[in-house]
């Protein structure tokens, strides 16, 4: 697909994410025009590129349902994933960046995870966090099911939470192995799932195979149509809007560490105890500098 069938295509589907009769033609064009460029660049360098008066450029968000730049860049960056192969968009793109073109990518990036931090606090939901706090000190262990990019947040959960004394296990694929060990896993062990779009199959085989066996299930997705709220016996949603091909763990270790905080407070002297002899163990090994 070359450069002018894709924008025929992102112009057929941008209906999707904009009004285009309330949209004004120099906007659309724009939009067409940059419609490889719009993940990477700031509010700012919108308004300029067009010589748009702040009013306006807000005029065309709210118009559109926007609160902020963010948020479209978040439906529009998906919009484009889902049309256009990666690798095809990415070898459109420059092969050569300005220190500005560098600064605007640190600026998307950073107001892309403001962004998801905003939603976080403002979405969390308490009372099934604290739930999810209850139930990991009430199991006798902790599976953590992470695949594909969510492996990094499986990771560092079952670091976190070995690191305050919670027995846990991971799993990060769908091999053989990792079924033959579920046969092994006590039945009454709590099952904590990450998975975010676009859903690795992976994920679901294994929450499937867990449900069937009747393991309690807790997803941490991003929302109520994730197919891991289907294995769940409750969901808490995070946000993790990522620019482009990029994926996003902010609002994930966030929580881990909220998670890991709060289980401390709770369970305090055990977790002081874990500490202190992992200090003594590190002295010991020379574990640090």
């Amino acid at each position: 697909m070359n450069y002018e069938e894709e924008k025929k295509l992102v112009k057929n589907a941008l209906p999707k994410v904009i009004h285009t009769e309330k949209t004004g033609s120099q906007i659309i064009e724009y939009i067409l025009d940059k419609y490889l460029e719009i993940p990477y660049i700031n509010f700012a360098q919108f308004m300029k590129d067009q010589n748009l008066s702040e009013d306006d450029a807000n005029k065309f968000l709210t118009s559109n349902g926007y609160k902020d730049f963010s948020q479209f860049q978040h439906k529009f960056s998906e919009l484009i994933i889902s049309l256009i192969p990666r690798i095809e968009s990415v070898s459109c793109l420059s092969s050569t960046l300005t220190k500005s073109d560098i600064k605007n990518i640190f600026t998307s990036v950073a107001d892309a995870e403001a962004y998801n931090m905003r939603n976080l606090l403002d979405s969390i939901e308490i009372d099934k966090f604290s739930s999810l706090i209850h139930d990991i000190l009430n199991s006798p262990e902790v599976i953590i099911i992470g695949t594909r990019s969510s492996i990094t947040l499986a990771q560092y959960a079952s670091y976190m939470l070995n690191k305050i004394g919670i027995n846990v296990k991971k799993i990060t694929s769908a091999d053989t192995s990792s079924f033959d060990n579920i046969q092994n896993f006590d039945r009454s062990s709590l099952v904590i799932a990450f998975g975010f779009k676009r859903y690795p199959k992976e994920t679901i085989k294994l929450l499937n195979y867990f449900s069937r066996k009747n393991f309690k299930i807790i997803s941490i997705t991003d929302n109520s149509s994730s197919p891991l709220c289907n294995f769940s016996s409750y969901s808490i949603y995070i946000q993790a809007y990522s620019l482009a091909y990029t994926d996003s763990f902010v609002n994930g270790m966030v929580l881990i560490n909220a998670l890991a905080l709060a289980i401390g407070k709770m369970d305090n002297k055990k977790v002081v105890k874990r500490l202190n002899d992992f200090e003594e163990t590190a002295r010991s090994l020379e574990y640090y500098f």
